[in-house]
């Protein structure tokens, strides 16, 4: 009796029921990080490979959308038979991704691989760079399929009531299919970072947005953790507390009229110069010198002192009896504690006075609340005297100038009279 054995190696299973999605890539390295180039048609992008953006949704990787902007691209990138989609930038965790190796390929590029690229489906790529370009896409996929879905209907009701329009709703028919299809089957480069985390994704994308000079100083304070002034920053302000809602978390300057008290720009600096004197100068030896818990205590007291020190702010930031604007310049009752530079002082006076940085004993914070709450705001024609003899106000009289010499001598000012107040 013979034994017949089938050499035939199984045939792989259907994609469907695979674990990874496989894709040819480019694999190499930037600057110690790993990267992975793939290309993908257009259909394969928006059904979810790279998810929609939500413009309502704040993502700790990128900036807020601007929806307009993206629809725009869409129809940019479907009408236009020269239009271009630069590639995007995405990141994954480097756990969820395996490659294999094909036997005899070889790029003769040193530090690039030809590889199958295989992603567990259970994980999803996140952008970097790109939303706009993504949601773009999915836009115009979604309306150039609503618009097979009207012509479908429309057909539908000619052959039930006018037969002999059929041939042409057809024709209408076809095109809305073919202007889907030419759109689906166009390639996008999708350049992946295989990262630890999201810890390491927040860095890079403010490194990128920053050295590319894509993004303000306000908007990269959540990114860029590497310093312990913004780290203290973003907890300030994330918490319920006595900045709740009064932080523009979008723009480095606030207008005129602007709702908002302050930036978190503005909240960054005062966090620096309250943990390094004056001038905010850091380095990566003060950093690990710095208690951050510490940092973060001073920070907050100083904002909760500066409400109870001046009823100005109590108004604004407490009781919200008082608009934010009313205290700038053009406002009805003009304050100093209206600029941010001033605050800015108070905040390095009072990291002096806390620190005893100044050669001499250490107050308190109730002390130097009591001392602050001796300092006149009134700004304008109201101007103090003290304050305009010095020569560091500029017109209308409300605000000291942002030079660092001008900043050093009324911070030296401020720790003087709140010591003389005790």
């Amino acid at each position: 009796m013979s034994t017949e054995q089938n050499t035939t190696p199984p045939p792989a299973p259907p994609s469907g029921y695979s674990q990874t999605d496989d894709y040819f890539a480019d694999r190499y390295q930037q600057n110690g990080l790993q990267v992975a180039t793939i290309k993908v048609p257009v259909e394969r992008l928006t059904s979810g490979l790279v998810a929609k953006p939500d413009p309502d949704a704040k993502s700790p990787y990128n900036r807020k959308m601007t929806v307009k902007h993206a629809e725009d691209f869409g129809v940019y990138f479907a009408k236009d038979p020269n239009a271009i989609c630069p590639g995007l930038d995405v990141w994954i965790e480097k756990s969820a991704v395996s490659f294999e190796r094909h036997p005899g390929v070889n790029t003769n590029l040193p530090g690039i691989e030809f590889m199958t690229m295989k992603i567990d489906k259970t994980a999803k790529m996140k952008l970097l760079d790109g939303q706009h370009r993504t949601y773009g896409l999915y836009d115009q996929r979604e309306k150039l399929e609503k618009a097979i879905d009207k012509a479908l209907i429309h057909l539908d009701n000619v052959r039930r009531n006018s037969p002999e329009l059929e041939p042409t709703a057809k024709r209408e028919l076809q095109r809305a299919k073919d202007k889907l299809r030419g759109f689906l089957d166009n390639v996008v480069e999708i350049q992946i970072w295989l990262l630890e985390g999201p810890t390491q994704a927040k860095q890079i994308f403010a490194d990128m947005a920053d050295n590319q000079k894509g993004m303000n100083p306000t908007q990269t304070v959540p990114f860029d953790q590497r310093k312990v002034y913004n780290r203290v920053a973003v907890d300030i302000v994330e918490r319920a507390g006595i900045l709740n809602d009064m932080v523009d978390l979008e723009h480095a300057a606030l207008t005129k009229d602007s709702a908002f008290w302050t930036t978190w720009k503005d909240v960054a600096k005062a966090v620096q110069v309250i943990g390094f004197g004056p001038t905010g100068r850091w380095s990566r030896a003060k950093e690990e010198e710095t208690n951050e818990a510490v940092l973060r205590e001073y920070t907050n007291a100083f904002y909760e002192g500066l409400v109870k020190a001046f009823p100005t702010l109590d108004a604004v930031l407490n009781q919200r009896t008082l608009d934010p604007s009313e205290i700038r310049p053009a406002g009805k009752k003009p304050d100093l504690l209206g600029s941010q530079v001033f605050v800015r002082l108070l905040a390095a006076a009072y990291g002096i006075l806390r620190h005893g940085s100044d050669g001499k004993p250490s107050l308190t914070h109730d002390q130097i609340v009591k001392g602050m709450a001796t300092l006149s705001t009134e700004a304008g024609p109201k101007l103090a005297k003290e304050w305009k003899d010095t020569g560091r106000f500029r017109e209308p009289w409300m605000a000291p100038e942002s030079k660092q010499g001008d900043i050093k001598a009324l911070t030296d000012l401020v720790v003087e009279k709140i010591r003389k107040a005790q």
